[in-house]
């Protein structure tokens, strides 16, 4: 079947689970959501992609802030 259109949906530099360091002197809370955004962010970005029907996600760039990512961003990837 032909496909008149390819949709894609195109994000880069994630940076899942980033320590944040420069913003540790923030209140806990506002902290704890800070350092969960990234995760966040992802969550909405397959979300939209399955919202959006679209054919592919391309991430580019840094997908983990680290050379190893910690087993909280791993699995989330995983799951999503």
């Amino acid at each position: 079947m032909f496909k008149p259109n390819l949709r894609f949906l195109h994000s880069a530099d994630l940076h899942l689970d980033s320590p944040f360091k420069g913003l540790s002197h923030l209140p806990e809370p506002i902290y704890k959501d800070v350092l969960n955004s990234t995760i966040v962010a992802f969550k909405r970005l397959i979300d939209l992609a399955i919202k959006e029907n679209v054919d592919f996600v391309l991430i580019v760039g840094d997908l983990f802030d680290q050379e190893s990512s910690s087993i909280k961003s791993s699995l989330e990837l995983k799951k999503d």
